[in-house]
């Protein structure tokens, strides 16, 4: 799934997996390609019965950071409901890593990457498939092949001469 948001969200429509479960990943769990920016790594975090903690963060950072493959920055997408004081906290790391040169880290819970779902039509499709925004988007595309095989039925039956 993140390697389908963020695929979209930063317009890349080539994201890739880092690996299969099992393998060291050196915290990061899908790469995109940012335009202006470069390669973002995503590490993401699934937690069902516990909230992401502090530990966790600076965890994925310490093993992004010894990636031989440099990263532009590091997402932390985790399912985990948002917390207030973990943000500000990833916030102050990410501005002091950028101060010292370094790639700066955001962290995204749940309720972002809805927001990213809600935001782009063709996520709705996979995501959300009942939503107003998808079932726009499935009706363009419809319209745009109809469209498709009108102009080629078009074109060849026009009389020459």
């Amino acid at each position: 799934m993140c390697a389908d948001v963020y695929g979209v969200v930063f317009e890349d429509p080539l994201p890739k997996m880092n690996g299969r479960r099992g393998q060291s990943q050196g915290g990061v769990d899908v790469f995109v390609q940012r335009k202006g920016v470069g390669r973002i790594g995503i590490q993401c975090k699934k937690y069902t019965f516990q909230a992401i903690g502090w530990d966790d963060v600076e965890d994925e950072v310490a093993k992004a950071d010894k990636r031989l493959a440099p990263i532009k920055q590091l997402i932390l997408a985790t399912t985990a409901p948002s917390d207030a004081r973990l943000l500000e906290r990833v916030q102050l790391l990410s501005d002091a890593r950028q101060a010292e040169g370094l790639f700066p880290v955001d962290i995204e819970f749940w309720d972002d990457i809805c927001n990213h779902v809600e935001r782009f039509t063709v996520l709705q499709d996979s995501y959300a498939p009942q939503s107003p925004g998808a079932a726009f988007h499935r009706h363009q595309e419809q319209l745009s092949t109809v469209h498709a095989v009108a102009v080629r039925s078009r074109a060849t039956t026009r009389p020459t001469g």
